[in-house]
């Protein structure tokens, strides 16, 4: 998903889509939809169970490599990628242009009928144990004093040359990441 290309490159529709002031954008690259409109029809066999976990896996690696190549060309720096320790894990953690280290929370789901996936409150205790993990496994001298803010990315694809991405930023509040 996500090609290089500028043809591919994200635009923002204007359209809040149930999340005040968070703008979706409409990714129209035929990988990203391709890849999970065929992993549905694939589910559709014998075994559907466990090809729907490998579907659904491979669709969330594919969302967060989209979701990462976002945020690059938005000025964030990807520090990790599928980070994972003691069974905690975090999609993507980076750094945006004020230095702030922004840990993001990727969601996927085939089909515009379904709407984008949903936030739980659960999810948010995990992501932010999780990023405590990974401040305390990374002791570098620039993360000793550093702020710390949660977002989280929500795509849902439309079909195959389609998918609509949310980015919701600062999702656990309204005011800007604290000290």
């Amino acid at each position: 998903f996500f090609p290089p290309h500028a043809r591919c490159a994200a635009k923002t529709n204007g359209k809040t889509n149930g999340c005040p002031g968070q703008p979706s954008t409409f990714l129209p690259c035929a990988l990203l939809a391709a890849g999970a409109m065929r992993a549905t029809r694939l589910a559709k066999g014998a075994g559907r169970k466990v090809k729907e976990v490998h579907i659904m896996k491979d669709l969330l690696e594919r969302a967060i490599k989209a979701s990462a190549t976002f945020l690059e060309r938005r000025g964030y720096e990807i520090l990790d990628r599928n980070w994972s320790n003691d069974g905690s894990t975090i999609d993507i953690v980076a750094r945006d242009e004020d230095g702030v280290i922004v840990a993001v929370d990727v969601k996927a789901r085939v089909g515009a009928d379904k709407g984008f996936p949903v936030d739980t409150e659960a999810s948010h205790e995990r992501l932010e144990s999780a990023a405590a993990q990974w401040l305390a496994a990374h002791d570098d001298e620039e993360l000793i004093d550093v702020s710390v803010r949660f977002d989280a990315i929500s795509m849902m694809v439309i079909d195959e040359r389609r998918a609509f991405l949310r980015h919701h930023i600062n999702r656990f509040g309204t005011a800007d990441a604290v000290a």
